[in-house]
């Protein structure tokens, strides 16, 4: 697994004849770290028990490091950019694909509920979000999340991480 396919967003359209692609960006994100900020240690403050810590391989610890990017205003463009596809559309329900970084396009249009009128989207995603956001309130009533677990989820392995985020309320309701 490549650490930077995280930061591909890339969002498909399910449709009845199947997946097609919808949006694809690429947050860009420093590529380069020093061999400091990737050791083990750096990470004790996240608490991770013994065996999550083994899964938490140096890619992982990359996109960790590099989440801090989905505040950025390269971020918010893109976002805007998927919600002004979205606005467009003309079906009041949508349904769509993502893994990797993808989920927080879904999360950002949360932020924007007028702007989508009386659609209704639906979101299957392998991927459990940080809570980087800062979403105050969680209304999920035109955006469903549902969890597609044998997708391929990056963080999936290292509950630690998103399990008491109030993010997760987003998922339960709505789990495949």
């Amino acid at each position: 697994m490549n650490w930077k396919d995280f930061f591909k967003l890339a969002v498909l359209k399910e449709t009845m004849t199947g997946p097609h692609p919808y949006f694809h960006a690429e947050l860009k994100v420093p590529e380069e770290f020093s061999i400091e900020e990737l050791l083990m240690e750096e990470f004790e403050f996240l608490n991770l028990p013994e065996r999550e810590k083994k899964l938490f391989s140096l890619s992982l610890r990359k996109i960790f490091l590099r989440h801090a990017y989905f505040k950025s205003r390269e971020f918010e463009r893109i976002a805007d950019n998927f919600l002004e596809k979205i606005s467009q559309e003309k079906d009041q329900l949508l349904t769509f694909s993502t893994q990797g970084g993808g989920i927080y396009l879904f999360l950002a249009l949360m932020k924007h509920p007028l702007a989508l009128e009386e659609k209704k989207v639906i979101c299957y995603s392998s991927e459990f979000p940080l809570d980087i956001l800062n979403l105050s309130e969680l209304d999920s009533k035109q955006i469903h999340f549902i969890l597609r677990p044998h997708g391929r989820g990056y963080l999936r392995e290292i509950p630690s991480l998103w399990q008491n985020s109030n993010l997760i309320d987003l998922f339960q309701a709505h789990k495949a």
